[in-house]
């Protein structure tokens, strides 16, 4: 039978079952929602029933019209329920046609019990007949009463007990339909690994033995079905290919042998591979083109990551030489050549070259794999080449040196010295040797060098009258000092003049500035008196004298008091020089604001605008800095222009120095004048225009260098200028 065909009949079956168990359940569902209104039905008769039982029994202890009525109300609405259409049916099915009659004979027990207790009064002659007759209707009424009601409860047991039944049928049921469905699945799974799953796995074993070369091979499943239909085509279709192929043991072997040719193969292409990417060497595969057997370029074809580490050159491959390292036809011609001869001739060579365009010297081996073809392998040796010519450079220095050179070993013994040493000594005179350009302490030199302490060692010795500057060193691979020695005699004498020069200079800057001082405090009391008595005479003459009498008169006055302003300059000027320099650290902020005040009047008169940043705080003289930022604040509102003063002042750090700028907005000054304008009574304007002497930048000028600055100026005509000086910090 085909699987499709036991599948279908598996499916059909289980539909079948899943249809019965699902009408049964319905069924069952129905049942069980039956006998629940049946049992609530039951329920409410039991309670109706049991409340009637209640006032039956309230009504015979106390006898009370209300009792009564309830009673009767009760009694007609259970009455009512059992004439009920839904009764009807209800009563068939269990059985209660006597139910309504019981009820009737309750209803006429309780009539006759009611009408006995209306007749008769106390002292009627029948009373104890009366009493005993209500006595027993009391008692048909209750028995009565509780055979109804254990009627109902009967009933409702009953009901009960097929509501069990039912549940159990039910729960029945659900186990039944699991374990059908159960074998229904184990018969399929069963069904499953027998006709699929197991043919299916040979099969696959079969494919993968055909697969491996076993062409003689047989599935053999020979079940009727679909799996043996493919099975039996999968044997024939092996069959056809052992017919069209070679024999199994020579498909084998060549199988094999591939497998291993393969394998070395690759084996082969991965050394060589690791061997190309990993050598130090630098290694180019290129074409050589010809033009009339003449090599002319090389194009590079592959390159290794040490071709462009050693060369500096990228993204070569694909492109000419000519292109890559422009210039190398006319700076090597000779590559060419080489390259060219072993590309054609196959034989293979090994060179040195110096790449000027590339600015290195290269080793190189080339051969030819084939015709027109070569390979170069290269390294870097522009190292060795310098040191090579270093060494020979070395060899030849001794000798060619102009000054002496003495070597000597540990125990003081010269055994070689340069003709210049010879020279030096034939220059000093007879008398002078060899050993007398060894310095004093060489003894400690040589201890020194052999504990390894120094290698270098500096001495001056002086033989006969000439001075030699010494350098010694220490060669401690040969065991041997060399002595450098450089004639400074006239070096030497020239330092002395310079010392003595500027000592002259120095006191003759001391003269200068003492007499100075005293030249212009002398000449105070002179020109004091000149100038208070030529104004003491225009004063008195006025008038009197002619028009020109008076102009020499004013003449004289102004020329007077130009001098005496000029010598009060000077001698501040010399002050700034004199003395010690006290110096304590010091708010540059509080500098400024005592020079603000001091120049309150001035800045009040020109509406002069003066702006800070934060200052720091610096080792001066308090009073020489408050003098310099005064000349430069009062020099900004000299030269500020038509244009109101407006003047900014500020600190920055620059490495070990503490720079301050004064920076104004006036009519500035062409920067050529930089200098010019710091020396003394140097003027870039006549006095005329701006009055002054042309000593107060001189004076900041000596302030800031006698604090170990200096000052200076940046401008532009028009733009305003910004005067700079420097503090240590």
């Amino acid at each position: 039978m085909k699987i499709r065909t036991r599948v279908k009949i598996a499916g059909a079956v289980t539909v079948c079952v899943l249809l019965a168990y699902g009408a049964a359940v319905v069924h069952l569902d129905r049942t069980m929602s039956d006998l629940a209104g049946e049992v609530k039905e039951a329920h409410k008769f039991v309670n109706k029933i049991s409340i009637l039982r209640n006032l039956t029994q309230d009504y015979l202890l106390y006898h009370t019209e209300r009792a009564q009525r309830q009673w009767a109300a009760l009694y007609d609405e259970v009455l009512r329920m059992l004439e009920s259409p839904e009764y009807q049916e209800f009563k068939t099915e269990h059985g209660l046609g006597d139910a309504r009659q019981k009820l009737k004979i309750v209803g006429d027990t309780f009539a006759r019990l009611m009408s006995v207790q209306q007749t008769g009064g106390a002292g009627h002659p029948e009373v104890q007949l009366r009493g005993e007759l209500q006595s027993r209707l009391a008692t048909q009424l209750l028995l009565a009463t509780q055979d109804l009601l254990t009627r109902f409860f009967n009933l409702t047991d009953e009901i009960n007990q097929k509501l069990v039944r039912t549940q159990r049928l039910i729960t029945f049921l659900d186990i039944l339909a699991l374990l059908s469905l159960g074998l229904i699945i184990v018969s399929a799974g069963v069904f499953l690994q027998r006709a699929v799953v197991k043919p299916v796995l040979k099969l696959h074993e079969g494919a993968e033995i055909i697969g491996a070369g076993n062409l003689d091979h047989q599935v053999g499943i020979h079940t009727p079905d679909e799996v043996g239909g493919l099975t039996r085509a999968f044997d024939r279709m092996t069959a056809n290919l052992r017919e069209i192929t070679v024999s199994r043991d020579e498909l084998v072997r060549e199988i094999e042998e591939r497998k291993r040719a393969e394998g070395a193969l690759r084996q082969s292409e991965e050394h060589y591979r690791s061997l190309f990417e990993h050598m130090l060497d630098g290694f180019a595969y290129c074409r050589m083109h010809f033009e009339e057997n003449r090599p002319i370029d090389f194009t590079y074809l592959k390159v290794n990551d040490s071709f462009e580490t050693l060369t500096g050159l990228k993204n070569v491959i694909g492109k000419k030489v000519s292109e890559v390292i422009p210039g190398i036809r006319e700076s090597n011609p000779e590559l060419f050549e080489i390259y060219g001869r072993v590309a054609l001739t196959g034989k293979p060579e090994r060179f040195e070259v110096y790449l000027n365009p590339l600015k290195m010297w290269l080793s190189i081996s080339v051969y030819s794999p084939q015709k027109e073809y070569f390979v170069a392998v290269f390294d870097v040796i522009t190292a060795r080449k310098r040191a090579e010519e270093k060494i020979k450079h070395l060899a030849s220095f001794p000798e060619m040196n102009p000054a002496p050179v003495l070597e000597l070993d540990l125990s003081g013994v010269i055994f070689y010295h340069n003709q210049a040493a010879l020279a030096a000594l034939e220059k000093m005179g007879a008398a002078a040797q060899l050993t007398d350009f060894l310095p004093g302490d060489l003894g400690d030199i040589i201890a020194t060098a052999r504990e390894g302490k120094e290698k270098f060692f500096y001495r001056e010795v002086k033989v006969k009258n000439t001075i030699f500057a010494q350098n010694i060193f220490f060669a401690e691979p040969f065991n041997l000092l060399r002595i450098y020695s450089m004639d400074i005699t006239k070096r030497r004498l020239a330092e002395e003049m310079l010392r003595e020069t500027m000592l002259d200079l120095e006191r003759s800057n001391r003269d200068l500035e003492e007499f100075a001082f005293v030249s212009s405090h002398d000449l105070q009391e002179p020109l004091r008196k000149i100038a208070n008595f030529s104004e003491m005479l225009g004063e008195l003459y006025q008038g009197r004298l002619d028009e020109q009498a008076d102009r020499y008169l004013g003449y004289i006055t102004d020329g007077a008091k130009r001098m005496q302003t000029l010598i009060n300059d000077l001698l501040e000027y010399s002050r700034v020089g004199r003395g010690d320099l006290a110096m304590i650290p010091v708010s540059m902020e509080e500098v400024l604001k005592g020079t603000l005040n001091d120049l309150q009047p001035l800045l009040q008169e020109s509406q002069a605008q003066v702006s800070r940043d934060p200052l720091p705080v610096v080792e001066v003289n308090p009073h020489q800095m408050g003098q310099l930022l005064q000349n430069l604040i009062t020099n900004a509102v000299k030269f500020r222009g038509d244009r109101l003063p407006r003047i900014h002042i500020s600190a920055r750090r620059e490495g070990e120095m503490w720079v301050f700028a004064v920076r104004d907005e006036g009519i500035g000054f062409d920067s050529q004048h930089a200098e010019r304008i710091f020396k003394v009574f140097h003027r870039l304007h006549s006095k005329e225009k701006y009055q002054g002497t042309g000593i107060g930048l001189s004076i900041c000028k000596k302030i800031a260098e006698r604090h170990g600055g200096r000052c200076w100026a940046e401008s532009q005509p028009g733009r305003g200028a910004t005067f700079y000086f420097s503090i240590p910090a």
